[in-house]
């Protein structure tokens, strides 16, 4: 078996994520300014590794459900024996033994045994089950202890079912196998138009420790540790499955050569303690309906304590650091990968404990629906995340969208957060960073509006405190097309280092306070493009902007649900808004905005001021006056009172989970 590690090139080619004349990856790379951008682009997945026909083609030999009885091995179960008709198989007490390569017919109930394929090394299985009823009294009901390959043909129209016991006596003492109700040391692929019913009582459903494919049929999986288990590789084109599981629904997890799961097609019922689909290297889903609970769901998150200052209960008079990193504990995301997540397709509706979709790498989408509630991050890669298409709609989480680095090419895509909308960090457990890096703080009334003078330092506040960070130069959010809506708790958008909105669609609910706002960032702003309307505050006017920027200060706070926009003076709408939050900062730009024009705010409808664009950065108070920075500390932003008009921050998770 030939193993390769194929180039970032190869792979987006393979699963079509090429464009003409230009590569996705292309944008991921962190532009200093507007003129120059750097050239060292992130390299999504280039450690995938795949035999030459491992994507998306299924061989010819798992995909044959026929069969022909005359031609076949007929194998009758009868309680707690059994007989046979053919060749290549013997009874022994309640057990059948497969010694030959063939195909073999197994209809009736045996209630005290197992099916045992115990044949050479190169032979080729073919076990039809035809209303088959398997209950196992030592250890798995079906087991491949020698085979090339083991292939289950579900027959059409049948209903079968194989139990086994909660208590095993281990054919390998040392290996500590047989482990699962149907467990396979060989590749093992399972295709037909009938029904499997697996009661796992020991610990796996259907295990392999080689290849597991699966290409049709109807499963209904009870299985007291993982539903499925591939250890090599997990492959899936079709079939239905309800899997119930005590640990993960779907896994595979070779670390060495393979370790992945890929999914084509099939609708998947999923309640799981853990992972509901976890792959230790790759998980590749093009096709599917998924419906997916891990860990209870997110109602059943814990309260994470310590929110930033924008979380305070009680108004805006003091900050809680926001909790590190506890130890590891139990994973229970969505879909998880240790190395790639790549979905192109499917329909996804995710309730997590923990994330909803998790890579210790990288992840990239670029199509597909998603419905997702999670106790903590929506989408969370430790380095890229990378979006291109598809409809997203994070209705509950902590952190929306989280990476090293987020990029969002195209899609619709909206988050609900009690924290960060978006975030780019680096890893686990930061500490409140009070301000980014190298760029100003508006701090309070009474000192200068930040312009590109500021840029590079520190302003102090009443009480004679700087607050500044280092700027993680790895670090960014890029915004280039789609549409993207958030209601965040603390900042839409936050990078521990650069944001560049290039295109797209931005529109933001968050606080209008000093150091949690739409829009806050430990390094540089730089707007080269898109359409941005927010209720809530900008940590600084942006370091460049080939288009007009208006940072507006409210005289007083704006209840959520205000409909405010932007127009020419003809009355066209440039943009237009209802916030989702109380607020009293606001913030726009728009291509459509030429410096030397004149525009109007309006709010619920009624004309509120005329605003002249003679710089590309305009800063003013929506009664004609000076900018007030002060403002954002008036009511507490998006806090009249205390915690009102922010997203729902129970039942957050204290700590994180790889």
């Amino acid at each position: 078996m030939k193993y390769k590690i194929l180039s970032i090139i190869i792979i987006l080619t393979v699963l079509g994520l090429l464009t003409a004349g230009c590569t996705t990856v292309e944008s991921i790379s962190s532009g200093k300014n507007i003129e120059e951008q750097n050239n060292d682009n992130i390299n999504i997945g280039e450690n995938l590794v795949y035999e030459d026909d491992d994507i998306i083609n299924i061989k010819k030999k798992d995909s044959d459900s026929s069969w022909d009885i005359l031609k076949s091995t007929v194998i009758s179960l009868d309680g707690e024996t059994a007989s046979v008709l053919g060749k290549g198989a013997s009874v022994s007490g309640g057990t059948v033994v497969i010694s030959e390569a063939g195909t073999y017919v197994v209809s009736g109930t045996l209630s005290k045994g197992q099916i045992l394929i115990n044949a050479s090394k190169d032979a080729h299985v073919r076990l039809v089950l035809y209303e088959t009823d398997i209950t196992a009294d030592k250890n798995a009901a079906i087991y491949a202890a020698s085979a090339d390959n083991l292939i289950i043909i579900l027959a059409d129209g049948t209903a079968n079912t194989i139990t086994d016991t909660n208590s095993y006596i281990y054919a390998d003492i040392e290996k500590e196998e047989p482990d699962a109700a149907i467990f396979s040391k060989c590749d093992l692929t399972i295709n037909g138009n009938g029904t499997l019913t697996v009661n796992a009582n020991f610990k796996n459903g259907i295990k392999t420790k080689d290849d597991l494919v699966i290409v049709s049929g109807t499963y209904f999986i009870n299985a007291v540790n993982n539903g499925l288990h591939g250890k090599d590789s997990v492959k899936i084109t079709g079939g239905d499955f309800e899997i119930i599981s005590g640990n993960d629904g779907i896994k595979s997890s070779d670390d060495s050569k393979k370790g992945w799961v890929e999914i084509t097609g099939g609708n998947f019922n999923i309640i799981s303690a853990s992972d509901g689909i976890q792959a230790e290297t790759d998980l590749l889903i093009s096709g599917g309906k998924f419906n997916i609970i891990t860990g209870g769901g997110s109602a059943s998150a814990p309260v994470r304590s310590g929110m930033g200052m924008g979380g305070t209960p009680g108004g805006r008079g003091g900050f809680s650091p926001q909790q590190t990193a506890a130890a590891d504990t139990e994973s229970m995301k969505g879909l998880k990968a240790v190395n790639l997540v790549n979905i192109s397709s499917g329909e996804f509706i995710i309730d997590t404990e923990d994330d909803g979709i998790h890579s210790d790498n990288d992840i990239l989408i670029s199509g597909g629906s998603f419905e997702i509630k999670t106790g903590d991050d929506g989408i969370h890669a430790d380095n890229n995340v990378l979006i291109t298409s598809g409809d997203i709609n994070i209705v509950q989480s902590y952190e929306g969208i989280e990476g090293l680095t987020v990029t969002i090419e195209g899609g619709n895509i909206s988050i609900i957060a009690s924290d960060d909308g978006i975030n780019a960090s680096q890893g686990e457990g930061k500490a409140l960073n009070m301000n980014g890096g190298n760029m100003s703080v508006i701090v309070a009334e009474g000192f200068r509006i930040p312009n590109e003078e500021d840029i590079g330092d520190s302003v102090p506040d009443r009480a004679g405190r700087t607050f500044s960070g280092s700027v993680n130069e790895e670090a960014f959010i890029r915004i280039s097309g789609g549409t993207v809506d958030i209601h965040s708790g603390t900042d839409g958008l936050d990078s521990n280092g650069h944001i560049y909105i290039e295109g797209g669609i931005l529109t933001i609910s968050a606080p209008s306070q000093i150091m949690e706002g739409a829009i806050d960032k430990d390094g540089d702003l730089i707007i080269t493009g898109g359409s941005v309307i927010t209720a809530g505050s900008w940590d600084a006017l942006p370091k460049e902007s080939a288009q007009p920027v208006i940072l507006m200060s409210h005289t007083q706070q704006l209840p959520d649900g205000t409909v405010f926009a932007i127009k020419d003076i003809t009355g066209n709408v440039i943009l237009e808004y209802t916030s989702k939050t109380a607020f009293s900062m606001s913030g726009f730009t728009s291509p459509d905005f030429e410096t030397g024009e004149t525009y109007a705010l309006y709010i619920n409808g009624e004309k509120r001021i005329d605003i002249m664009l003679n710089n590309i950065f305009t800063s003013i108070s929506d009664d004609g006056g000076a900018y007030d920075a002060g403002r954002s500390g008036a009511g507490g932003g998006n806090m009249p009172g205390g915690a009102n008009n922010m997203p729902n921050r129970g039942n957050m998770p204290n700590n994180r989970r790889r």
